[in-house]
């Protein structure tokens, strides 16, 4: 990869010259072991590791009841949206920046917060809601929406687990 000019980093390394040593996936996570998932990302084709980000709620609408923004996920199509000439082609290094969530990703708080805790629910990903009911003004009146929570158990998580195997290799 340096040959292309990138150069993967790890700030245990990078600091301290040492490394977080064997570890798993959750191990991973808790450390935000960059090389972990780089070694993740270089067995992946780059649909994949969206296709993973875009079920894990990442740069997708979360379905509160107020304007926001969908971000975006890091892949060759929103690249060349965002960059014209040389910088619009999707390198070597680009791959692995997205199987660590950098490059051109974009995701909100509420989004990463969702993602927290649909890993901590075992893939149970609760919609996110600051309302209760919805009532229209003047009050008192009738009920016009209940915001109940919403629960979606999503596939991703199998694939996830798949890809967690195939990074053991």
């Amino acid at each position: 990869y340096e040959a292309s000019g990138f150069t993967a980093d790890c700030l245990i390394w990078s600091s301290k010259h040492a490394t977080h040593g064997a570890i798993n996936a959750m191990e991973a996570l808790r450390d935000s072991c960059n090389y972990y998932f780089y070694t993740v990302g270089d067995k992946l084709d780059i649909n994949v590791i969206d296709r993973v980000a875009k079920g894990l709620g990442l740069g997708e609408k979360t379905g509160i009841e107020l304007d926001e923004a969908v971000g975006m996920r890091a892949n060759a199509e929103n690249k060349a949206k965002l960059y014209t000439g040389a910088m619009a082609s999707w390198g070597v290094g680009d791959k692995l920046n997205a199987a660590i969530g950098q490059s051109d990703s974009l995701f909100s708080p509420l989004q990463l917060g969702e993602y927290a805790a649909m890993l901590a629910n075992h893939g149970d990903r609760h919609s996110a809601s600051i309302l209760k009911i919805g009532m229209p003004n003047p009050l008192p009146v009738k009920l016009i929406r209940d915001f109940a929570a919403k629960v979606k158990k999503l596939y991703v998580i199998e694939e996830l687990d798949g890809i967690i195997e195939l990074a053991k290799n």
